[in-house]
């Protein structure tokens, strides 16, 4: 694995191939396209040295303003070392672990960064699978149109241009770029409101996006040391006050069998591992029923007719505190394992967290990830 810092060339070579309006997405390739230069008339000598300024680590030539947009002297280093570059002068930037972005104070146009570890390098449907789940953030939105899209399969790199309407009813310009490397994919993007930011190689906030990128550097040690999909959100269902805390960047689906029933699946981008949530209506359930029907829900659904789901195969069956238990299980005919958490306190209700992994070999690489969803568990009052 390749855990050197990484000047991101490969985002540059798709901003500037677009910014040139090439007519193929052949053409993008991982040699760096030089920007077009702004006219500029050069100012009298002076004896007081001025600053170096902004550096490109691509060695292309740099726009370092456009009116008032302009590319700060000093060098931005994220805390934990993540990524370092030229921030926008002026603009406020936030970070949490694994991003930061960078917005200006007055239009809300903003640069993003992320990085996402997914445990091992996905195969390509798998790596689409994580696009497609990122992109939904855009595709549910009304009014959603996608610009442009395209690829470059050779060097992993993928980008989607689109416009939609927001909940305030401004119209959004937002164009994201992906790019996978070992076990790591980088997302940068840029957004804002069409006002100000479009799809136009002249915009000035696309140009300073250009010039921006060309001075970032990711630290991809870092990176490939992050938790497995470390961005999360909190899944409440509206049939009942519980909670779960969800990878970002996994898949979710909803369902119901009727008002007595409720499912909802989330899936890791490789469909390799995954959780279940069910929410069912019972009769008063006391602990040996509560894990009765627990065991004919994991035959039912992870062994098909063969009903040979072996539970507590690691240790005995654990009370959390009275009325939240866990097990673990496996299926002989189906391979998949993993653990459930089973809930009797609500009244003539059970609830059920099932995490499980395709096979056991897959154990190593998703245990820690699946822990943190059980961990999560939340009982509303």
């Amino acid at each position: 694995m390749n855990t050197s810092k990484r000047s991101f060339i490969f985002l540059l070579t798709t901003l500037l191939v677009l910014s040139l309006a090439c007519s193929s997405v052949a053409e993008l390739s991982a040699t760096a396209t030089p920007l077009p230069t702004l006219t500029f008339t050069p100012a009298p000598p002076t004896s007081t040295p001025t600053p170096a300024g902004p550096v490109s680590t691509t060695d292309n030539p740099l726009v370092a303003s456009v009116g008032d947009l302009k590319l700060s002297g000093l060098r931005y280093q994220h805390p934990n070392g993540l990524a370092s570059f030229y921030p926008m002068e002026g603009w406020d930037i936030e970070e949490t672990d694994y991003s930061v972005s960078m917005t200006h104070p007055e239009t809300g146009v903003s640069y993003y960064i992320s990085a996402t570890n997914t445990g091992y390098m996905l195969e390509a449907e798998s790596y689409e699978n994580f696009r497609l789940i990122m992109e939904e953030i855009y595709t549910s939105q009304a009014n959603y149109v996608e610009i442009d899209a395209g690829a470059n399969p050779g060097i992993q790199l993928y980008f989607v241009e689109k416009t939609y309407t927001g909940y305030d009813e401004e119209n959004y310009y937002v164009y994201s770029i992906y790019q996978q490397f070992d076990n790591v994919i980088y997302t940068i993007e840029v957004s804002g409101k069409e006002a100000f930011v479009q799809a136009n190689p002249v915009n000035p906030y696309r140009i300073m996006f250009d010039s921006f990128t060309q001075t970032l550097e990711i630290n991809s040690t870092i990176a490939s040391e992050f938790p497995m999909y470390q961005q999360s959100w909190v899944y409440t269902p509206d049939d009942n006050n519980v909670s779960l805390e969800i990878p970002w960047a996994w898949s979710y689906y909803p369902d119901s069998v009727d008002e007595t029933l409720y499912y909802t699946y989330f899936y890791s981008p490789d469909n390799l591992a995954g959780v279940e949530f069910i929410r069912q209506n019972t009769v008063k359930l006391t602990p040996e029923l509560g894990l009765d029907f627990a065991v004919n829900y994991l035959n039912l659904l992870h062994s098909g007719e063969a009903n040979d789901v072996k539970i507590n195969i690691f240790g005995e069956l654990q009370e959390l505190e009275t009325g939240l238990y866990l097990i673990d299980w496996q299926s002989e005919t189906s391979g998949e394992i993993g653990n459930m958490l089973f809930d009797i306190r609500t009244p003539n209700k059970l609830i059920m967290v099932v995490s499980l992994v395709a096979d056991e070999e897959l154990l190593p690489i998703y245990a820690n990830t699946l822990g943190i969803i059980n961990d999560s568990y939340q009982l509303g009052q």
